[in-house]
């Protein structure tokens, strides 16, 4: 695609809201390896989406010392996965 960003640049900036409802930008992440997982808290694949859920939290788990690696869930489903859902999978 024309959009797609080249090997080694740098990704534009966008706009997300948290699990807190706070606003979060992907330059608040400048200076971390950023890790992003696109997901649904209520699964149409649900031989799939806890398995993803799953390997995620390893990562999590995994490099849990690591202050310069962000984690990032994105969901598919914004019109049901509001702030309070997510807060509550995210638990």
């Amino acid at each position: 695609p024309k959009e797609q960003v080249p090997l080694g640049e740098a990704f534009p900036d966008f706009a997300l809201t948290d699990h807190n409802g706070k606003p979060w930008r992907l330059s608040d992440a400048r200076g971390s390896l950023v890790v992003v997982q696109f997901l649904y808290t209520r699964c149409p694949m649900p031989e799939v989406c806890p398995r993803l859920a799953a390997s995620f939290a390893r990562v999590q788990k995994r490099f849990s010392a690591r202050s310069d690696l962000t984690l990032l869930s994105i969901t598919l489903d914004p019109q049901h996965d509001t702030p309070e859902v997510l807060a509550r999978y995210a638990t």
